[in-house]
């Protein structure tokens, strides 16, 4: 199941999700993200409640991952906002 997890962050969700941005270099950004970082949380929840060490640390992984590429993402389109005007 925690591979499933891990994997989603790969999938093309182009053709689901209409509200998507793509930033060159760094991917497709989309509203889908939130739910990708519930489903890493939960996860991370779940390995830390049955004191699995190597999971939670595997999703912790995960989760900082994902939140510095939306990190980066969320400063790169302001700042382009900004220039544009």
């Amino acid at each position: 199941m925690a591979q499933l997890a891990f994997s989603a962050s790969h999938w093309d969700i182009t053709g689901v999700s209409h509200r998507t941005v793509t930033v060159e270099g760094f991917g497709v950004f989309s509203g889908h993200d939130g739910a990708r970082l519930s489903v890493l949380g939960g996860g991370w929840i779940g390995c830390i409640t049955h004191n699995d060490a190597t999971g939670a640390e595997a999703f912790e992984t995960a989760l900082d991952t994902e939140l510095r590429r939306e990190s980066f993402e969320s400063r790169y389109l302001k700042e382009a906002r900004r220039i544009v005007g």
